[in-house]
């Protein structure tokens, strides 16, 4: 059985159908994966700083630690797939050769409608296996989700750019400029000027939009750049924190530790320990 909300035991699916402007949870992540796949309908997927416009027979993977929520822009039928990175990995490797270039890059794939039958089919032998929850029922998960993957693989066209079907460009160019520019000093006074639009306005806007706001959407940006600083580095955290936009290095570090829930230190240590064993893992079976 599920274990808890930050670790999963085995695959995990679930699919629900939900009415236009239904009130989904707020910005939220997890520590595992997860494969959102719209079977029926259409709705906004805000992911960090994308927003993709899915449509039926489109599906992304979410990486773990990804800040994300739906907006229902019609009713909607939506599959949940939530899986560990040793779901997908043999000894270090994909089990599908071009696995992390297809799934991995936070990109869309769409399932022409030709082959939907056959993902649908093997998505509902997995709902079915979920319920029957027994002995067996981890290790056919896994048989299951990696076939479903290889059809994915197999039929799935990569979607190069769904952003231009967001329908508010003054919003979509204030995510990209943050996303570019999060380590300056961004206020709503400035980022409302460069919208046009009055700070109060522009505040309503943008967490209509994004399901954030300003203030709150600019920290979790400067944090998720932290933490690869932290792993890919040797700044200390005051380095790390004046780096990513943080002025109070002090603030960093409740912020950081609120986000991940380890101390910025802790994250590096407990990383590099998981980045120091996979490395040995594919050394072994290279």
């Amino acid at each position: 059985m599920r274990t808890s909300d930050t670790a999963i035991d085995r695959i995990y699916i679930n699919s629900l159908t939900r009415n236009a402007n239904f009130k989904t949870l707020p910005n939220h992540f997890h520590n595992y994966y997860e494969l959102y796949y719209v079977k029926q309908g259409n709705c906004t997927l805000h992911i960090d700083s994308l927003i993709l416009n899915m449509k039926a027979g489109n599906m992304i993977i979410i990486p773990p630690n990804l800040n994300h929520f739906v907006i229902y822009n019609t009713q909607c039928t939506r599959v949940n797939i939530y899986f560990n990175h040793m779901d997908i990995y043999d000894n270090g490797k994909p089990f599908i050769s071009t696995f992390e270039e297809r799934f991995l890059q936070t990109q869309a794939v769409h399932i022409p409608s030709t082959y939907v039958s056959t993902v649908n089919k093997t998505i509902t032998e997995m709902l079915a296996e979920d319920k029957l929850d027994d002995t067996s029922t981890k290790t056919m998960m896994q048989l299951k989700f990696r076939e479903l993957l290889i059809y994915i693989n197999r039929f799935g066209l990569i979607l190069s750019d769904q952003s231009n079907d967001i329908s508010d460009p003054a919003i979509l160019s204030i995510v990209k400029y943050i996303s570019a520019n999060y380590n300056q000093p961004l206020t709503l006074e400035y980022i409302s000027e460069m919208a046009g639009l009055s700070p109060s306005y522009f505040s309503k806007k943008f967490h209509q939009v994004t399901g954030a706001g300003l203030k709150e959407f600019i920290i979790d940006t400067r944090l998720r750049h932290a933490a690869t600083e932290l792993l890919s580095t040797d700044h200390n955290i005051t380095e790390v924190a004046f780096n990513t936009g943080f002025s109070d290095s002090n603030y960093f570090k409740d912020a950081f530790k609120k986000k991940y829930k380890l101390s910025p230190r802790e994250y590096r240590k407990a990383k590099y320990t998981d980045a120091v064993l996979y490395q040995s893992i594919k050394d072994e079976t290279n």
